[in-house]
């Protein structure tokens, strides 16, 4: 008798759950789609070409990777992108974890040596790069560590953008992450032909 009691009950608890989970994302659609709107820069909830960043490190992680909330505009003279990502890693139940990240990627005018560092990362200061140590750890100013610091669970990684994230953030906050990327890309080393 229980155990037909229990069924039910366990199927209705998974229904409400789903269905609060499914208004909180409208809800923060909604919010962000405000935040944009404010700060002169469009909208829309799902990115156009995800596979644009594919060759980025944090986007090669995990299974079931969505880039949504995606806010686009030019800011200060740069092509702006700042949107929520998602992925999974391990199976089921338990051993599943979910990652969530504010990630903002700004179109540098022409390419720089690669560069990702992580927080916390088992790469050290200097992280992961292509080609040349010493220009890949030219980038690696003073004030990008400073920003890097202040990263929660984040990163930098830089080709011909520079794209930053961090643990995923409220919508009144997700442009605190924009201003972090910009201090990035205003903290490079001047612009060397040679170099990439």
């Amino acid at each position: 008798m229980w155990l037909l009691l229990g069924i039910p009950g366990l199927c209705l608890f998974l229904v409400v759950v789903a269905a609060l989970v499914g208004q909180s994302i409208k809800v923060r659609t909604g919010l962000l789609e405000k935040v944009a709107a404010t700060n002169g820069l469009a909208f829309t909830a799902t990115h156009p070409a995800p596979d644009a960043y594919a060759r980025y490190g944090l986007f090669g992680k995990g299974r079931g990777r969505v880039i949504s909330n995606v806010m686009t505009g030019r800011r200060s003279g740069t092509d702006v992108e700042v949107f929520d990502y998602h992925y999974a890693t391990g199976g089921s139940g338990n051993s599943r974890r979910d990652f969530q990240f504010t990630v903002v990627s700004l179109l540098l005018e022409r390419p720089r040596p690669h560069l990702l560092v992580q927080k916390g990362s088992i790469f050290g200061s200097l992280g992961r790069h292509d080609g040349d140590v010493d220009a890949a750890a030219a980038l690696l100013t003073p004030d990008v560590r400073a920003v890097l610091d202040q990263l929660d669970k984040g990163g930098i990684e830089i080709r011909d953008r520079i794209v930053v994230w961090a643990k995923r953030r409220p919508p009144d906050r997700q442009l605190d992450v924009l201003n972090m990327a910009e201090r990035v890309r205003d903290a490079l080393p001047p612009d060397d032909p040679g170099s990439v």
